[in-house]
C-alpha cells in the first residue's frame, strides 16, 4: 500500500510539473514574437469593432491595464474619444511598452475587447533594424573620437598662434561635432528599441475600421453638398440677370405696344419720306 502511495505521489508532482513546464512554455510564447526581437524597434497597430456603449470603457479598461505595469513598463502618450455628427463613435489610444511584453499586452487588450462582444478587424506589426543602425553610429563615433585624440596630440605639437594650429582646432571642432551627430543617433536609436509604440483605434457600430466617417455617409454628404451649392449658384445667377432681364422683357413689350407703333409709324412716314426726298434731289 506504502509503495502505491509512493508511486501515485510521484504521478502526481509529474502531473504538476509538466503543467508547470506547460505554464512555462505559454508564457515564453506570450513573451516571444515580433516585440521581443533584438534589435528591432516595432510598432504594433489595432483595429477594433465595438458597439459603441463600449468603447469608452474598453478604452479606459487599456489605459488602466497600462498604468497598472508602472511607467517602467507603459506610459500612455495619447488618447482620444469622440462622437460624430450621426452618433457614430470613435477613439484610440497610444501607449509605448516595454518590448519584451508588448505582444502579450496587445493579447490582454484583443481578451478585453472580445469580453465587450466586440472584434479585431485589424493589426499591424512594423519593424525597423535599429540595431544596425546603433551599432554602427557607435562605431562611427569611436573612429572620430579616435582621429581626435590623434589630432589633439598635433594641435599641442604646432606652434602657438601659428596657421596650421588654427587649422588643425578647426578640424578638431568638426570631429567633435561628427562624434556628437553619431551618439545623439546611437540615443535615438536606443530609446525605440527601448519601447514598442502600441496603437489602439476603435469605431463604433455604423463606423469602418480606419475611417473616422463611414464613407458611404461621407459621399452622400459631398453629393448633397455639392447639390445644394449647384443650387445656390443657379439661384444667385438668376437673382442677378433677373432685374435685366425684366428690363429687357419691359422695353420690348413698350417698344410694341400700340401707341409707340402708331409714332413709330408716323415717324417712318415723315421722316422716312424726308430722307427719300433728300436722297432724290
Amino acid at each position: 500500500m506504502r509503495v502505491m502511495g509512493l508511486a501515485a505521489a510521484a504521478l502526481l508532482l509529474a502531473g504538476c510539473s509538466q503543467r508547470a513546464n506547460d505554464s512555462s512554455s505559454s508564457v515564453a510564447k506570450d513573451s516571444a514574437g515580433p516585440g521581443a526581437t533584438p534589435g528591432v524597434a516595432w510598432k504594433f497597430s489595432y483595429d477594433y469593432l465595438l458597439g459603441n456603449s463600449q468603447i469608452e470603457a474598453v478604452q479606459e479598461r487599456h489605459a488602466e491595464r497600462c498604468e497598472q505595469l508602472g511607467l517602467a513598463r507603459c506610459r500612455i502618450t495619447g488618447m482620444q474619444y469622440s462622437v460624430g455628427e450621426d452618433d457614430a463613435v470613435s477613439g484610440s489610444l497610444t501607449v509605448k511598452v516595454d518590448p519584451r511584453i508588448a505582444r502579450q499586452f496587445g493579447r490582454m487588450a484583443l481578451a478585453d475587447v472580445r469580453s465587450a462582444d466586440g472584434k479585431l478587424v485589424r493589426s499591424d506589426y512594423e519593424g525597423e533594424d535599429v540595431g544596425s543602425t546603433v551599432a554602427a553610429a557607435n562605431n562611427a563615433a569611436t573612429d572620430i573620437e579616435a582621429q581626435a585624440t590623434d589630432l589633439r596630440k598635433r594641435i599641442d605639437a604646432a606652434k602657438p598662434g601659428s596657421t596650421e594650429r588654427a587649422e588643425l582646432q578647426r578640424q578638431l571642432s568638426d570631429l567633435i561635432a561628427a562624434a556628437q551627430q553619431q551618439r545623439r543617433s546611437a540615443d535615438e536609436g536606443q530609446q525605440q528599441l527601448a519601447a514598442t509604440p502600441i496603437t489602439f483605434n476603435y469605431d463604433g457600430e455604423g463606423g469602418i475600421p480606419g475611417f473616422r466617417e463611414n464613407p458611404i455617409k461621407a459621399g452622400v454628404k459631398a453629393l448633397v453638398a455639392s447639390f445644394v451649392t449647384m443650387i445656390s449658384v443657379v439661384l444667385q445667377a438668376i437673382g442677378f440677370l433677373l432685374p435685366w432681364l425684366l428690363l429687357l422683357g419691359l422695353v420690348i413689350l413698350v417698344w410694341r405696344s400700340p401707341p409707340v407703333r402708331v409714332v413709330r409709324r408716323w415717324l417712318w412716314q415723315n421722316v422716312g419720306e424726308d430722307a427719300h426726298l433728300v436722297t432724290k434731289h
